[in-house]
């Protein structure tokens, strides 16, 4: 049977003009130029499901996005920016903040950690890779343990230690966020804990849960939160029942743009 149905997409790709991609489990074809038009760059697709949502409204969103690194890779936002969303993108590490700064014209950029308080520095643990710099030193050893070819071991520098609250505050944003994206290697519950939930009412959150996940999940749920869905990395929570079900049942077809690690080009 799959002889079969490779032979039958083999010939649908030389007459049709189409190429295979991979809808869940399963194999589609679909034509080039419709792929080409759902471009995105979620690591497993977030951003083309939360889409579902959005993509007959007229009026542009607003994301916010902690854990930016450079921008493009992996990114859960740079999808709505490339839409003509407006938003702000957060990171700490200056490596990857100078990146940030480059690739992220349309957002507004803060080079700070972000916790459940404020602070005029913290001591943030930072990796040469970025993806495995945190606040939290007690990481280490997971680091060393899961990623031992990537993980180089901590360098401590000094940053700045927002909370959501005073960046909003900062930024004069009063009005309630589409969208927010949290990937902070393992202290996403603080970043939570330092927004004021009634006032900004995210209408989506997309968490990384790979390293804490029952922090997040009791402080969502305890918040009123509905859990939408998860992968190997994060997890999406909607404000209401119903958004959170368009979501889970929306398929991530269209075409991944996975970039280069900075340090590999």
């Amino acid at each position: 049977m799959n002889v079969i149905l490779r032979k039958i997409k083999n010939i649908a790709k030389r007459v049709l003009n189409v190429k295979s991609i991979f809808l869940l489990n399963e194999s589609y074809v679909y034509p080039e130029e419709w792929i080409k038009s759902r471009t995105f760059y979620g690591q497993y697709g977030e951003d083309i499901k939360i889409w579902q949502l959005f993509k007959n409204t007229s009026v542009p969103g607003f994301f916010l996005e902690i854990g930016a690194m450079e921008g493009i890779r992996f990114s859960n936002t740079y999808f709505f920016e490339k839409k003509g969303w407006k938003g702000i993108c957060v990171e700490p590490h200056p490596y990857y903040f100078n990146l940030l700064r480059k690739n992220r014209g349309g957002s507004i950029m803060i080079q700070a950690a972000v916790g459940a308080a404020d602070a005029e520095e913290t001591v943030f643990y930072s990796n040469y890779r970025g993806s495995m710099s945190t606040l939290d030193k007690s990481l280490e050893g997971y680091f060393k343990k899961h990623y031992k070819p990537f993980f180089g071991g901590f360098k401590e520098i000094k940053v700045p230690l927002m909370t959501l609250n005073s960046i909003l505050s900062k930024e004069n944003i009063s009005s309630p966020i589409d969208i927010l994206s949290i990937d902070v290697e393992g202290t996403e519950a603080d970043v939570l804990k330092g927004l004021n939930m009634k006032k900004y009412s995210p209408r989506v959150i997309v968490a990384e849960i790979s390293i804490r996940k029952d922090p997040v999940m009791n402080f969502l749920r305890d918040a009123g939160y509905f859990f939408s869905c998860s992968n190997n990395s994060n997890a999406i929570f909607c404000k209401t029942e119903d958004d959170a079900e368009t979501v889970r049942c929306a398929n991530v077809v269209g075409m991944q743009i996975v970039n280069r690690h900075p340090l590999e080009k």
